[in-house]
């Protein structure tokens, strides 16, 4: 009834598939809300955590404005960690709507215009080729390491991620480089004078990316636009800006913390150091309280306390602090968050480091 447009339901369609879960609420006997989470990651550091995509959020027109929704949101979170998620995340259809239950915005995705005549001249571009879905393999490596330099990316795990696979009409590949420096996914519009959409777009180094430039350069020359997605330390911004470029801020991913031990401990600094965290979580009680942190080149450990806090957070603001856009130091200039003992700010500082935050999936 709220995605298919009231389109019947035979016992034989598989509304779930592969690697996902479904939540359902009811009124009675009667289910009227439903929900499906995504089996994801979530990365930090080069570390990754289990991550629940939340979509396909839904409850039955006239059930509505009955609290369905707002049971199955926050009855959900306990459920997703019982079902081994450390965190979750989202898209919203409005971000105030689940703040209410403590997810919040993190990074800052862009949306690139580019008019096809502004694209620059690149030189001395990589080898560039199509690639079959069979060679996913070889792209892999390349996926892997974008992932570690942003944190909150899907490592995509499972094969059934990979747009490539989409059935009999599979997306176009392209790969630069050997090894692989770059990727590119898109379906090719076939229509004159139009935009050229990217579907997706992955770099690890500069000349892989300019590399790719140039390729759109020739795939879009009987086009007006290209348009693809970057996160927010856009190498188009910061060294190929051109008049009538136009960057627009896409619709951000929403994050939560679930499992606050398993997600802090991804955290990794060369230095040591310790401080306690106080958290205030509304919906899940056993987050309440102190949480000591002591981190070191072997790894980081997180352990419920009953010392004092040197510094508080909301599960919101940690989570944000967590993964790193807006950093922790943002978060506590703009009040966000409290410095309860200003001596522990530079160990608090070094562990909760910046982090560009990214997701390139679209769920």
């Amino acid at each position: 009834m709220t995605y298919r447009g009231g389109k019947p339901i035979s016992p034989e369609d598989d509304l779930l598939g592969e690697g996902r879960l479904g939540y359902v609420a009811s009124v009675g006997e009667d289910i009227c809300g439903a929900m499906t989470v995504l089996d994801m990651d979530c990365t930090r550091d080069g570390n990754a955590v289990p991550n629940g995509g939340v979509c396909a959020v839904g409850v039955l027109p006239h059930k509505r404005r009955l609290g369905v929704g707002s049971a199955l949101l926050s009855n959900s979170l306990r459920l997703m960690k019982e079902d081994g998620y450390a965190c979750t995340s989202l898209y919203a259809y409005r971000e105030p709507f689940y703040r209410q239950f403590d997810y919040e915005v993190c990074g800052l995705e862009v949306l690139v215009n580019c008019p096809v005549t502004r694209l620059p001249k690149i030189k001395d571009a990589l080898p560039v080729r199509q690639i079959k879905p069979d060679d996913l393999n070889l792209i892999r490596p390349c996926f892997e390491q974008f992932c570690k330099r942003y944190s909150g990316m899907n490592t995509r795990k499972r094969d059934a991620w990979w747009p490539t696979t989409a059935g009999d009409y599979p997306y176009t590949v392209y790969i630069a480089g050997d090894p692989v420096e770059a990727i590119m996914v898109l379906r090719v519009n076939d229509d004159f004078w139009v935009a050229q959409e990217i579907k997706e777009l992955f770099w690890t180094t500069s000349r892989g990316y300019e590399t790719m430039l140039d390729l759109m350069a020739g795939l879009c020359i009987n086009k007006t636009h290209v348009k693809w997605q970057e996160p927010s330390c856009s190498p188009l911004y910061t060294r190929y800006l051109d008049e009538g470029i136009v960057f627009t801020v896409r619709r951000p991913v929403q994050y939560r913390i679930l499992d606050v031990a398993q997600c802090l401990s991804t955290l990794a600094s060369l230095d040591e150091g310790q401080f306690v965290i106080g958290l205030q979580d509304r919906f899940l009680e056993e987050n309440n309280g102190c949480w000591k942190v002591e981190f070191g080149p072997d790894g980081t450990s997180v352990q419920s306390t009953r010392m004092v806090a040197d510094v508080e957070f909301d599960v919101r603001s940690l989570t944000q602090a967590w993964l790193g856009e807006p950093s922790a130091d943002d978060l506590l200039s703009e009040g966000l968050a409290k410095l309860v003992n200003p001596a522990k700010l530079k160990v608090i500082k070094t562990l909760f480091r910046p982090c560009r935050t990214y997701c390139a999936d679209i769920f």
